[in-house]
């Protein structure tokens, strides 16, 4: 487990003993009911951990169903299933929200790539993307990237200093009122007017 997810578990143990110890009346987060007109009700800022710990004390500990339980926290109920599934396999650990990032990406180049890339790039800091995919061939290295690849392998690494693309000029077109008006450009030969 990280340090961050230490310290929202610390955290939780820490606000579960004071809410223990203290004499209140339990913390709803739902809106008030008939039946709650006359309790008073403490305010409690929750994280995302402590929410979601929450939604699966009330299915597990109190026995409420998982329907009520979604409705009454606006979340499906496929939600609260997958959080009751996560805490029973990790805790409190798996209510910490995961990265989407897939695992791996197919056409994505091999570390041993990138630094076969990066080692030639600084034994040689005058050679280019071009330069660079020609020295690999000659090797005989298998699984070459393109140019632009290793581009981008030296960008992200910071092994070539991107340069502002040259542009090419714009061509300004003359015209006239007559046909006539162009003549003096013909006879000079292909001139530009700006």
């Amino acid at each position: 487990m990280t340090p961050r997810v230490h310290e929202m578990l610390d955290g939780l143990r820490r606000v579960r003993l004071m809410l223990d110890t203290a004499d209140l009346p339990p913390v709803r987060s739902s809106a008030r009911t008939e039946r709650d007109r006359g309790t008073r009700f403490v305010l409690v800022e929750l994280n995302v951990v402590e929410q979601r710990y929450r939604v699966v004390l009330e299915v597990l500990e109190d026995g409420l169903p998982v329907t009520e339980v979604a409705m009454r926290h606006g979340v499906s109920r496929q939600t609260v299933h997958t959080w009751l599934r996560r805490y029973r396999e990790a805790g409190m650990a798996g209510l910490v929200d995961r990265s989407r990032r897939p695992p791996q990406c197919a056409h994505q180049i091999s570390a041993g790539m990138e630094r076969m890339v990066c080692d030639l790039r600084r034994r040689n800091p005058r050679w280019g993307p071009w330069r660079l995919v020609h020295e690999l061939r000659r090797q005989g290295v298998a699984g070459i990237p393109g140019r632009t690849s290793i581009y981008r392998v030296l960008d992200r690494n910071q092994l070539i200093e991107p340069f502002a693309r040259r542009r090419r000029r714009a061509l300004y077109r003359f015209e006239g009122f007559r046909i006539s008006s162009l003549v003096p450009l013909w006879i000079m030969g292909r001139a530009r007017a700006f």
